[in-house]
């Protein structure tokens, strides 16, 4: 079960101040690729590593991602914040 609430209003609710948000998509996005590459650069020791139905629902998983960051709906952030004692 989901929130409708921002992350960064959860953590102050729960008593964690200051919230610093990073955006880190930009990041992300090029580690998916790079996952994503390289899975298929390693196919066949994967593919007898986790068989042809893990690999593929991977990969599959993996370009899913990437697509969803490249239109926009999906974002990755950092959040930090402190709870005082």
């Amino acid at each position: 079960m989901g929130s409708g609430r921002e992350q960064a209003e959860l953590l102050e609710a729960a008593g964690f101040v200051p919230i610093v948000v990073t955006d880190v998509t930009r990041d992300f996005l090029e580690t998916a690729r790079r996952w994503f590459t390289r899975a298929w650069e390693l196919e066949a020791e994967l593919r007898s590593t986790l068989g042809d139905a893990l690999f593929d629902e991977q990969q599959a998983d993996r370009k899913e991602m990437i697509t969803a960051v490249e239109e926009g709906l999906l974002r990755r952030a950092l959040f930090v914040g402190a709870r005082p004692k």
